[in-house]
Order: structure tokens, then C-alpha cells, then sequence
């Protein structure tokens, strides 16, 4: 009699186990086959800033000051403090240039980088990890107290992404340098040369597309040996949710060719991108 309810005993324990690993088993290939979502991203509110390389600090200056009306608020100096390595040349109170005391990386490229403003770094961070792009890992404040990174577009740029701090340089400069002279309160658009377009718009309006922007497009122009130009647009996108999905080739005229000392050959594989943006309202 003891044998058989022994019997019984391990009997119902196996089963409970059973069930429990079958139960866990099938919870476990219902989550396997269940698509992980991706991780949402966060907002992109305007360009930062643009940054350029350029051969001598106190002309470009004075060109951004006496010209344009800019003042310049801050500095960072070089690593062997023989001068000045960096000069920003303040726009509005979210948005500045960066001039760069140093040749440039790539010869004949004066342009340093661009950078995005967004409303959380981290989470960017996570999203284009997400999205397969090479992200490294976080090194804490920037030398102006931001939150930054930065990725490389198809053709190697730099792409910055800044989340402002209330004591980093740019919020403690707030109200001030704007002088009445600043011939312009914003940064409307950046245009780059691109050794790609399809590349560059693949880049820019994929991962990066700009969902949360009031107004923005893309253009892009290919020199060819003819001189012909080829327009790719889209604007305004204030209503739409991804405003370059259906990006359509314009007719070349709408690109008026500009005069250029390269090269045929060096023309034919160049292309200019333009990206317009304004700061979201909200």
C-alpha cells in the first residue's frame, strides 16, 4: 500500500514537472518567434550646428563678424595650447558654427561635419545601434557639457547628434552675443557634396528621416560631364510621416549648373545634397 501511494506521489510530481517544462518550452518559442520591436526614435529638432576646416582662423572670423554679423562666443583650445583649435560663431540660442583651426581630413573638403539636435541622445544611440550602424559607447560630457555622438555618413562625414544641457555652454550662453547686425536668426539648411546620392538619401531619409521636422527636403545635384544637373526633392513635409518615401528625379532644369573649375572627370563623380530643415514647433 505504501509502495503504491509512493508510486502515485512521484507520479503526480513528474507530471507537474512535465507540464512546467512543456509550459516553458512553449513560452519560450512563443517568444523566439516573436519579432522583437524596435526601439522608437527619438526626435531630431533641427541642425545644431556646422562645422568647417578653414585655413586662416581670424580672416574667417572676421568674414562671420564684419560680413555676416555673427559674434563668436566661445573657444577650445588646441591640445599643445599653442592657440585656438575651434572658434564658434554663435547664430541663435540653439544654433552655432564651428571653425576649425586644422586642415581638412579629406583634401578639398572644407566641411568638418553636421550635427542634429535631438530631445534624448541615449535613445538615439539605441535606435541606430538597432539600425546596424556603429555607435560608440557613451565617453560622458562633450568639452562644451552636452550629451554626443557621432556615426559616419556613406561617403565617411561625420554626423553629429547633441542633446543640450543646462550647463553646457550653449544653454548658459543663452541671451546673449545675438547682436542686431546677424544678417540671419537661424540655420536654414546645410548643403555638402556627396560622392553618392541614392546613398546619401538612402542615409538621410531612412534611419534619420525627419518625421518630427516643421519643414524640410532634400535635393541633390550631380555634375555631369554635359553640365547637366539632376534634382531629387521634397518640400514642404509638414504633413507627411515620412516625407521621402516617394522622392522622384525633377527635370535638370530645375537645378541651374554652377560655375566650376573641376574637372570633367572629377565633376562627373561629385554630387551636391542639400538638407533643409527648420526647428520643430513643438
Amino acid at each position: 500500500m505504501k509502495l503504491k501511494h509512493l508510486f502515485r506521489s512521484h507520479s503526480l510530481r513528474f507530471g507537474l514537472l512535465s507540464v512546467f517544462l512543456l509550459t516553458a518550452a512553449g513560452l519560450h518559442a512563443q517568444s523566439a518567434a516573436t519579432p522583437q520591436t524596435a526601439p522608437p526614435r527619438p526626435k531630431i529638432t533641427g541642425i545644431s550646428h556646422v562645422g568647417y576646416f578653414v585655413s586662416d582662423l581670424p580672416a574667417a572670423i572676421s568674414f562671420w563678424h564684419d560680413l555676416l554679423g555673427y559674434d563668436e562666443y566661445f573657444t577650445l583650445p588646441k591640445k599643445d595650447g599653442s592657440g585656438t583649435r575651434i572658434a564658434f560663431i554663435k547664430i541663435n540660442d540653439h544654433q552655432h558654427i564651428e571653425l576649425f583651426n586644422e586642415p581638412p581630413t579629406t583634401p578639398h573638403n572644407f566641411m568638418s561635419h553636421i550635427c542634429f539636435t535631438v530631445d534624448n541622445v541615449q535613445q538615439m544611440r539605441v535606435y541606430l545601434r538597432s539600425k546596424g550602424f556603429d555607435v560608440k559607447d557613451s565617453n560622458g560630457k562633450t568639452k562644451t557639457g552636452d550629451y554626443a555622438f557621432e556615426i559616419k555618413d556613406p561617403d565617411g562625414m561625420l554626423v553629429e547628434f547633441v542633446q543640450s544641457l543646462p550647463d553646457g555652454v550653449e544653454m548658459q550662453n543663452a541671451g546673449k552675443h545675438l547682436p542686431s547686425t546677424r544678417i540671419s536668426d537661424s540655420i536654414y539648411h546645410a548643403g555638402f557634396m556627396v560622392g553618392n546620392s541614392q546613398k546619401s538619401i538612402d542615409f538621410y531619409g531612412g534611419p534619420m528621416a525627419p518625421t518630427t521636422w516643421s519643414s524640410c527636403s532634400i535635393r541633390t545635384c550631380r555634375t555631369r560631364t554635359s553640365g547637366a544637373r539632376r534634382t531629387i526633392s521634397r518640400s514642404p513635409c509638414r504633413t507627411s510621416p515620412s516625407p521621402w518615401r516617394s522622392l522622384k528625379p525633377a527635370p535638370p532644369s530645375s537645378c541651374r549648373p554652377r560655375p566650376s573649375s573641376l574637372s570633367a572627370s572629377t565633376a562627373s563623380a561629385r554630387s551636391t545634397s542639400t538638407i533643409r530643415m527648420a526647428r520643430a514647433s513643438s
